[in-house]
């Protein structure tokens, strides 16, 4: 096991939590059991306006988007961009 950061895009992230199955889906899981993923907040602020938008209640529920981005919370370290 690799001690590496790996740093997802927002696209990814939020295909990846939109369609859990999808490529992107099974990426970030596979990254997440193999390196640490690191994060900044500008992304993660991004990530949560993207994946919170009424228009893919449709793929996900609200309950769910909530999960979703206490899961991406807990699952990377989050770093200061200078």
């Amino acid at each position: 096991m690799k001690n590496d950061l790996f740093v997802v895009d927002t696209n990814t992230l939020d295909s990846a939590f939109l369609f859990r199955s999808s490529i992107p889906g099974n990426a970030f899981e596979k990254v997440v059991k193999e390196r640490k993923v690191c994060s900044n907040f500008k992304t993660y602020n991004e990530f949560s306006e993207v994946l919170l938008r009424s228009k893919f209640d449709k793929y996900i529920s609200c309950v769910e988007k909530l999960l979703a981005l206490k899961q991406f919370e807990e699952q990377v370290i989050f770093i200061e961009m200078s």
